[in-house]
């Protein structure tokens, strides 16, 4: 048997053939992806569409850049990003310059053919596999057979016609960054609307009419939860509030929190996907407080009505003055939740904070400019109440009652998934911030556990 040549006893002799292969894929694939940019924006020229090429900030693209195209007018108002070699030729194999995307859904419409494709995803713990094999059957690889439903028989002549099961592929380009090709569509023909202007809005209201009617009867009969899939705005980046010294971590913690308020906090934190919730639960570390500092606010009016020189002069005026004020100490937790909540504010949030919190972000400048511009001249005002701090906390408990009091008939309520709710992002931000400074001014020093001496006969013991 020959001997081995030294070449092959060498684990490195691969490596550079290796390198090169891959190099070559890579122009390759690269070449490939900017011709199929380049007829993606050929064909958006022809049809009046924007084209951008974006440079690669995140670091998602494989070739370090990538485009974006903005489908009709009247689409959400998101780009499809196209940042792959996939991506690109999918939206080459459709007819995009037809498509509107439908408000935050996983959803396109085609406006010349009436044709509606709109992801949807089971709630709770069943599986999208379990949901496909209802609906479509798909027990076998491959099989892409779906339910179908024609509104004509109810005989209201419509011609339209709905089918549930396996989504197309042609969902995947307007996905964004969701990490899997959706699994289920509702699919939608016959959708026709004369004129541009005001279709898309018609479209959704229409596709969310159909979609919400069907997926209760369904859960009525087959008790499974199913919902529209929404592609969701990126989340914004929390401008810090000073550009300050921020020192580094070096000892044990010091201070503890108190836990029912700080469950809240952890909640909202963790409620990103869900702005009303996340709002909310922020809004509950505040509200826990309200009778302590209600009640702490009663007793000083108690105390100074007793420090009075004149207190005593006129014992029946002076006793009724003073039951009056302990009758307001008795029933704080009845009291008028708005005051309370500017007493909280007032006595844990400094006027300044929340200044220069608001102003240190463009889109919280913008969103509270009434209350920045009520707050200029609180300085002149001795009572507050033209404060920037009042003016907040009533802006927040406005914002608070338009979520947990819908009442028909009334349209300025928030409801889950619109675009009110989309852009609560100042508030929540503030509320946050709110509920920071009141966790941060009711700490206490932490408590550990005595130190117990060591077990003479352990070996760990130090």
């Amino acid at each position: 048997m020959d001997a081995p040549d030294e070449e092959d006893l060498d684990p490195t002799s691969g490596i550079d053939d290796d390198q090169e292969r891959w190099r070559t894929d890579y122009e390759n694939g690269r070449r490939d992806f900017l011709q199929q940019c380049a007829e993606l924006q050929r064909r958006c020229e022809v049809a009046g569409l924007r084209f951008e090429h974006c440079d690669d900030a995140r670091g998602l693209c494989v070739y370090g850049q990538s485009a974006e195209i903005h489908l009709q007018p009247g689409s959400a108002a998101r780009a499809v990003e196209v940042c792959d070699r996939d991506t690109a030729q999918g939206l080459l194999e459709l007819p995009f310059e037809d498509y509107v995307l439908l408000g935050q859904y996983l959803a396109y419409w085609d406006s010349r053919s009436g044709y509606i494709e709109a992801a949807f995803a089971p709630i709770g713990d069943t599986s999208q596999d379990e949901v496909l094999t209802f609906f479509g059957g798909a027990d076998r690889p491959g099989h892409d057979e779906a339910v179908t439903l024609q509104a004509d028989s109810a005989g209201n002549g419509t011609g339209m016609a709905l089918s549930i099961g396996p989504a197309s592929v042609a969902l995947l380009p307007f996905a964004g960054d969701r990490h899997h090709m959706p699994v289920l569509s509702l699919k939608l023909w016959n959708i026709l609307f004369a004129g541009q202007a005001g279709a898309c809005d018609a479209v959704v209201d229409l596709l969310e009419r159909v979609a919400n009617s069907l997926f209760l009867e369904i859960e009525l009969r087959f008790s499974f939860s199913l919902q529209l899939v929404r592609v969701s705005r990126p989340m914004r980046q929390r401008a810090p509030v000073s550009d300050g010294y921020v020192p580094p971590l070096h000892s044990f913690p010091s201070d503890e929190y108190e836990r029912e308020p700080m469950a809240y906090y952890t909640y909202g934190r963790s409620a990103a996907p869900l702005p009303l919730l996340q709002f909310l639960a922020f809004y509950q570390v505040l509200e826990y407080y309200f009778q302590r500092y209600g009640r702490l606010a009663a007793e000083q009016r108690v105390r100074s009505e007793l420090s009075r020189p004149e207190f005593g002069v006129s014992p029946d005026t002076d006793i009724t003055a003073l039951l009056e004020k302990a009758q307001i100490v008795k029933g704080m937790d009845r009291g008028c939740e708005s005051d309370q909540l500017r007493q909280v504010l007032g006595e844990c949030v400094g006027e300044d904070q929340v200044r220069e919190f608001l102003t240190s972000d463009p889109g919280r400048r913008r969103y509270f400019a009434p209350q920045l511009n009520a707050g200029k001249n609180s300085k002149r005002r001795k009572d507050g109440s033209r404060s920037l701090r009042n003016a907040v906390a009533d802006r927040i408990y406005a914002v608070r009652n338009s979520i947990v009091h819908p009442k028909d008939g009334k349209r300025d309520f928030i409801l889950p998934y619109s675009a009110a709710a989309e852009d609560l992002a100042p508030a929540i931000e503030l509320v946050r911030f709110l509920a920071q400074q009141v966790l941060r001014r009711t700490k206490r020093p932490l408590q550990l556990p005595v130190r117990l001496p060591p077990d003479r006969g352990s070996d760990d013991a130090p």
